[in-house]
């Protein structure tokens, strides 16, 4: 009779070799299902970029590539242009699109500079950190956008430390608008510069791409400023709207201001007057109708296409 512990035991060759089937049909099947779904991605994308194209924005690339095998989606663009209506553009270095493979619904855009700024028919040179954009494609239709620019330089007109911007489909139409920007300077030849530390500004933006403001804010020195109100652009690209106005600092106000809009000694001192005297009596009405800048019933400057 044999001892107890010198009875073979079977061994079962499956069990050492049954994980690695596993695991050799989990990479079949997820290389299938990334290979269909690139397809996917590949044709959408094809098709949204026609469609854009069709509406004068247009994306081109010296090259472009897929990949991101085997968790993301990823398109590259070596030399993206960018085309848009009346004349704008934009050139870069890279564009790459990622999209994580479980959720193909949430797109990550980084855009590399340094770039060039095509507006009215001039380049111009800007300099910036990696933009950053996020787009998720909602399940009923419609896309979220947040974006983020850094260190932001166009040469000889605009600075910014900080650029932020949301957009989402808005309840009641439109477009749920929400930016910041943070020590911002503009520049314009003949003029002083326009500075400010930071400006916020929220609201909802129509299909005729009027902008409801909610809730404006803006920060220069000792200046505050905050306002609600609706702004555009008319056929002219000059500024078309009305805000009313609250600010702790009219003197302040109006010497920010000043030099943008060439006030003459004569208009310095009728704005400086009627703000005066309506901010003693609470928010002061600015309005920008027919290409002037009336604040209350007072005409203050011309205004000047923005581009």
């Amino acid at each position: 009779m044999q001892s107890p512990d010198k009875i073979p035991v079977r061994t079962r060759p499956w069990r050492m070799v049954a994980p690695l089937f596993a695991v050799i049909g989990l990479f079949v099947l997820w290389s299938g299902y990334w290979l269909f779904a690139r397809s996917v991605a590949i044709d959408t994308f094809t098709d949204r970029r026609a469609e854009l194209a069709e509406r004068g924005l247009a994306l081109s690339c010296g090259e472009e590539a897929w990949g991101g095998y085997p968790f993301r989606f990823e398109f590259s663009c070596a030399g993206p242009e960018i085309t848009a209506p009346q004349g704008l553009g934009l050139k870069g270095s890279t564009l790459l699109a990622i999209a994580q493979a479980y959720d193909p619904r949430h797109v990550i855009l980084l855009f590399d500079g340094p770039s060039e700024v095509a507006h009215q028919g001039h380049d111009e040179q800007a300099s910036h950190g990696r933009m950053i954009a996020s787009f998720r494609f909602l399940s009923e239709g419609g896309v979220e956008v947040s974006a983020e620019v850094l260190r932001l330089a166009v040469a000889g007109r605009a600075s910014a430390d900080l650029v932020q911007f949301f957009l989402r489909p808005a309840a009641t139409g439109g477009l749920d608008l929400s930016a910041v920007a943070e020590r911002v300077v503009v520049s314009e030849q003949g003029r002083s510069p326009f500075a400010f530390d930071r400006a916020q500004v929220t609201g909802i933006l129509d299909s005729d791409h009027r902008l409801a403001i909610s809730a404006l804010s803006l920060e220069a020195g000792t200046v505050r400023i905050q306002g609600t109100g609706e702004i555009a652009l008319d056929a002219s690209r000059r500024l078309s709207g009305e805000l009313t106005l609250e600010t702790n600092d009219v003197p302040g106000l109006v010497a920010l201001i000043e030099p943008h809009l060439k006030l003459g000694e004569q208009e310095r001192n009728l704005a400086m007057g009627v703000l005066a005297m309506l901010a003693a009596t609470g928010p002061v009405t600015v309005a920008a109708r027919d290409g002037a800048l009336y604040v209350g019933p007072a005409k203050i400057s011309e205004l000047a296409p923005l581009y």
